[in-house]
């Protein structure tokens, strides 16, 4: 996942995910936001609200409820609620050293003061990177370029058709000693262009509430990512990006 010239990255996120127990966490987990921008504010001043609409407190447990960017350009930036924050950065700003010191400082901030707000015993930790192949469906097809320049082979003798497939959306997921290694194949739009979507996510089992664990996990993630993206996309493809 270094940077390449051509690289087809579209976004990549990192997210932690934590569980409040009962109400006495509940109301102490109010205190989150600001104590997390007053650690963060010199890195990521921009502070805004995430559109919720009018949904109430209790519906908008498992969203962002405000975001936090840096002074002078829009990525990465920080989302934040009450039981999860992300980490997102897109191609045009993307190098892993610069994007893992994001998200190391966002986290170790964050568990310094999870811990003496609510002192969780385990995180959910998520690596993602979303890819984007411009592919006419029309006229070509999605198989023979999964096979070709993908390493992946799929094929169907059910159903007699001579058309290719006009759309495709596949998924499947192998254990690591981490957690779980997922990836997604889907039909997509990105920016008025139509092609192939590529989600590639590394999935934690628990995670201890240990800073030095959470680094140790997000280095490995990513180390997985980077190795199944080379492979994946091996010879022709990958010289492109060049």
């Amino acid at each position: 996942m270094s940077k390449l010239t051509n690289a087809p990255l579209i976004e990549s996120n990192f997210r932690i995910r934590w569980h409040i127990r009962n109400p006495k966490e509940m109301s102490n987990i109010q205190f989150l936001l600001g104590d997390l921008y007053a650690k963060i504010r010199d890195d990521f001043p921009r502070r805004s609200e995430e559109n919720l609409g009018h949904a109430p407190a209790n519906m908008i447990y498992d969203d962002y409820t405000h975001k936090f960017q840096p002074d002078s350009v829009d990525f990465p930036f920080i989302k934040i609620g009450s039981n999860n924050l992300k980490v997102l950065t897109t191609d045009d700003y993307y190098d892993w050293d610069t994007f893992s010191s994001s998200i190391t400082k966002a986290t170790q901030k964050l568990n310094d003061i999870l811990l003496s707000l609510i002192n969780p015993d385990h995180y959910h930790l998520y690596l993602q990177y979303v890819d984007f192949y411009e592919f006419d469906f029309k006229s070509e097809n999605i198989f023979d370029f999964l096979k070709n320049s993908m390493h992946l082979n799929l094929e169907q003798t059910f159903y007699d058709n001579q058309t290719h497939p006009s759309e495709i959306d596949i998924n499947f997921n192998y254990k690591l000693d981490i957690g779980d290694i997922k990836f997604g194949f889907m039909k997509g739009r990105v920016e008025n262009k139509v092609g192939l979507i590529v989600i590639t996510e590394v999935e934690s089992d628990l995670v201890q509430p240990n800073n030095e664990e959470i680094v140790k996990w997000i280095d490995k993630a990513h180390t997985e990512c980077q190795n199944s993206f080379k492979k994946m996309t091996e010879g022709d493809l990958y010289n492109s990006f060049q």
